[in-house]
């Protein structure tokens, strides 16, 4: 009796609907005016998630405006570092590995694009 009432609840659970993260894109641009290579990660502050994901880096070696499509679940805040080939002294956004603080380096997956983003000098 008790693993019938187990087995009709366990059903029942299947039943429910589950609504999946919804799916949703956000575009950085960004722009280098940094002298030398610079790298860029974007960082979710949401989930443990890193575009283009933990072992890479997206790579500015030119002062062209890059664009970045990341595709992002609704709502999730995504903020971006950046910081010099071979050095991490210099720092824009949270920097490496999310290592620093920023005030206006976040953005939320909601659709739309950031604005063109300039990493000075």
């Amino acid at each position: 009796m008790v693993f019938r009432k187990i087995l009709t609840t366990l059903a029942l659970i299947a039943l429910l609907p589950t609504a999946p993260a919804q799916a949703e894109s956000f575009l950085f641009a960004v722009r280098s005016d940094y002298p030398y290579i610079v790298h860029i990660a974007f960082y979710s502050d949401d989930r443990n998630w890193v575009w283009p994901n933990g072992d890479e880096v997206y790579v500015l070696d030119d002062s062209r405006v890059h664009d970045f499509s990341l595709t992002c679940q609704y709502g999730e805040k995504i903020c971006y570092g950046a910081w010099p080939k071979g050095s991490h002294k210099t720092y824009w956004g949270v920097g490496p590995d999310r290592s620093q603080r920023c005030s206006d380096c976040c953005y939320y997956c909601q659709g739309g694009e950031s604005g063109v983003i300039v990493l000075y000098e």
